[in-house]
């Protein structure tokens, strides 16, 4: 036998569970209790009931004789326990439980599931066999519960109570319905159900929105969870509006109440707003979970840049698609797919490109599937619409297969630069996008700032350093033919036609290379005064530009235009 570990007198965690699973002994000296119900009867978590549960294992306090299963509590024996209890200073701690117990008490019938009106109070806490729950409704029509999900809940459990109310045809569930979803596809016999008066919680949750409102004390978090809840129970539009509720106010609510913990927690570390937060859910629910917990991370350091943050996060999660399927079909083909640093730990000596090698007559060596050395890896090119994959066929210590190349090659500057100047270009791309997603969407749908004619005059002056072609370009892409300037038009909408054709010369003028200064001095520092002034007026640069913009900033040789004064903003 192993030497037993102590359990010291001050562990404020084994010696509770210690005194809990006492309080459940039976004749026998054993127990059998859920782990859920342990956790709930210590206060402790799951994961430190666990340890606790460890630990009082190795002191040889408990011995485990059949472990829990998502179906059935573990089984302890105690009787060295309780042998023990009264010299290591133990007392049995006796609570009623109105959950799981060894011999089924606290288990719901399917009677009384069917018909729970006078059987079941609010407050108590049962177990039921998930597939006599009501769904019930969820304005959530995507529940998420995805193959991950449905197995973490097979191999623990519903650690967390499933909200039901009951009803003249059966109780219905009100919040957990992810969890109940999953529970019914993973088989389990049994879920942790709490019974609510949902009544009562829509008079609670009503009035206390109202009354939080009229304080300002209510977060967009709060405020959004109450909403949804209240949408939940089946409050129609006409009550939710009596309560402040504006139009289109639940959709965002929903989205920003069913987000994971981490986007609900930047409602307080980061001081968004629901909007923000909503706009932030939407886009987790749709990213892969390791792309959006990045995502959230970064908006957590950079409140800011969250347009910015998350079309990055889209471009990422598309580019992952892209290239997954790409390997899915060549895996279906019977290639084997390497990666690119793979092939270039090799490369050139022992690797390389199948275009580069020719048998001992200097023949191709394609068709290439019978060589052991054939492989292929995947890189995506591009960004937006226009991303591809694109599949480099290689071989794998070409020599030792008898095959030679046509010359030696080397991994040179060159190469390592054209990949910087991709991705570089990608990038400014994507940054593209967003400006004039910003210009159209804010800038021109706001009174014009003040100050406009410090960016306009310069562009007006220096408009011929950009040829029309690249000017009709540039006019297009912030959509000025469709803005509606005619011959008559006031003097706003002539003060909106001017900025729009100077930002239009811009950016005809930039295209997606502009970083590498091909236009010129004179060019570069119009670039530099035309994102300076759009940071100036609210727009928060990507890195990219913030890049180009210290460049030029740094460079001797430009001079480099007077940006605004704070003064002069609206």
């Amino acid at each position: 036998m192993t030497e037993a570990i102590a359990i010291a007198a001050d562990d404020v965690q084994a010696r509770p569970v210690a005194e809990t699973m006492l309080g459940l002994i039976a004749d026998d000296g054993h127990v059998e209790v859920a782990q859920a119900e342990l956790a709930r009867l210590t206060g402790l978590s799951a994961r430190t009931l666990r340890r606790a549960l460890d630990r009082l294992r190795e002191a040889h306090w408990i011995t485990v004789v059949r472990e829990a299963t998502p179906n059935a509590p573990a089984r302890y024996d105690l009787t060295d326990l309780a042998d023990v209890a009264q010299a290591v200073g133990l007392k049995p701690r006796h609570e009623e439980t109105t959950a799981v117990s060894s011999t089924g008490t606290g288990v719901l019938s399917a009677e009384v599931a069917a018909d729970p009106i006078g059987a079941v109070q609010p407050g108590q806490r049962w177990l039921i066999d998930p597939t006599l729950l009501q769904a019930g409704s969820n304005i959530r029509a995507d529940l998420r519960v995805g193959p991950e999900f449905v197995e973490t809940i097979a191999g623990l459990g519903v650690l967390k109570d499933i909200d039901v109310y009951p009803t003249l045809t059966g109780l219905v569930v009100l919040d957990g319905h992810r969890r109940h979803r999953a529970a019914i596809e993973a088989g389990l016999e049994t879920v942790p159900v709490r019974i609510v008066d949902v009544a009562g919680e829509l008079e609670r949750i009503g009035l206390q929105l109202t009354e939080n409102d009229a304080h300002e004390h209510t977060s967009p978090l709060d405020r959004a969870r109450a909403i949804n809840q209240l949408v939940l129970m089946g409050l129609p539009a006409s009550e939710l509006r009596k309560r402040g509720v504006k139009a289109g106010e639940a959709t965002l609510a929903r989205r920003v109440a069913n987000a994971s913990q981490e986007v609900a927690d930047l409602g307080e570390s980061a001081n968004l707003g629901l909007d923000d937060l909503a706009k932030i859910a939407e886009a987790e629910a749709d990213l892969p979970e390791d792309i959006a917990g990045m995502a959230v991370e970064e908006i957590r350091q950079a409140p800011g840049k969250i347009d910015h943050v998350l079309e990055r996060a889209r471009d990422e999660a598309r580019r992952r698609q892209v290239y997954e399927d790409e390997v899915l079909d060549l895996r279906q083909q019977g290639i084997h797919v390497i990666t690119a640093d793979d092939f270039y730990d090799g490369f050139p000596k022992t690797n390389q490109y199948l275009w580069n090698l020719v048998d001992e007559y200097g023949n191709t060596v394609e068709p290439h599937d019978n060589c052991p050395g054939n492989a292929a890896y995947v890189s995506v090119i591009g960004s937006g619409d226009y991303m591809r994959a694109q599949t480099c066929f290689v071989c794998m210590d070409y020599a030792s297969h008898g095959h030679f190349t046509r010359e030696d090659r080397a991994r040179t500057t060159q190469e390592v630069d054209r990949a910087a100047t991709i991705e570089a270009n990608r990038q400014a791309a994507q940054e593209g996008e967003v400006r004039r997603a910003w210009i159209k969407d804010v800038l021109f749908k706001r009174p014009l700032p003040k100050d406009t004619a410090l960016l306009e005059m310069p562009v007006i002056y220096n408009q011929a350093q950009v040829s029309d072609a690249s000017q009709a370009k540039g006019r297009a892409l912030v959509d000025f033919d469709a803005m509606g300037f005619g011959l008559t038009m006031s003097a706003a909408q002539a003060a909106k036609a001017r900025l729009a054709w100077c930002i239009g010369v811009l950016e005809g003028g930039m295209g997606r290379d502009y970083w590498r200064s091909r236009n010129g001095e004179r060019f570069d520092s119009l670039v530099q005064l035309y994102l300076r002034t759009l940071e100036h007026w609210g727009y928060p640069l990507g890195e990219g530009e913030e890049t180009f913009c210290e460049k030029v900033e740094a460079a001797p040789e430009i001079l480099t235009w007077t940006l605004p004064r704070e003064e002069t903003l609206r």
